[in-house]
């Protein structure tokens, strides 16, 4: 399969190939795989309310398929992956409901994607926020990062009605307001 070839699917069709053995044995370069979450990132979102409810767990299995070859081939890192499904997650789940069952347009999922990225608690962040300019560059960077973490999952706050959760992103709203 070639990249041209590739770059031709529309959504049942890449859908359909990201879920098959094909992609496994695929060697494109890392900016191919890229393009690909590129690609069906637009197309999901594009056509998410056309999208049949019964064709969204082959999406959301491709789209975790997308990144996890993009991640393997070096297109991305796991930072990056994670910020894409974020967003991702928050954009669909505005304009289709949630469904538990499917990763992509789980709200539960996307906190677990976002505690397993983020390097530090809100508490933690909240320290080093109140005093972000005095830190040295590498901690800055990894403040900002998570900052970037918790911006992602703040698109799907509207959706998530668990007082502990909701505890937490308002905690991390705090430490951007402590970074401006």
């Amino acid at each position: 399969m070639t990249c041209q070839e590739i770059a031709g699917f529309d959504r049942p069709a890449l859908v359909a190939w990201l879920t098959s053995p094909g992609p496994a044995a695929a060697v494109l370069p890392p900016q191919a795989w890229l393009g690909i979450v590129q690609s069906l990132t637009l197309r999901l979102t594009d056509e998410a309310e056309q999208v049949p409810t019964t064709e969204w767990p082959a999406c959301s299995a491709a789209y975790d398929a997308a990144l996890d070859h993009a991640t393997r081939a070096g297109g991305i890192d796991g930072h990056e992956a994670a910020v894409r499904r974020l967003n991702l997650t928050g954009v669909l789940l505005s304009r289709v409901p949630a469904d538990p069952s499917i990763p992509l347009l789980a709200p539960g999922r996307a906190l677990e994607v976002f505690r397993s990225a983020v390097s530090m608690s809100a508490a933690e962040a909240a320290e080093l926020a109140a005093d972000w300019r005095g830190l040295s560059l590498p901690r800055i960077r990894r403040l900002w990062r998570d900052m970037g973490l918790a911006g992602s999952v703040m698109w799907i706050r509207p959706m998530v009605d668990d007082p502990e959760l909701n505890a937490e992103l308002d905690a991390w709203a705090q430490v951007k307001l402590l970074m401006r």
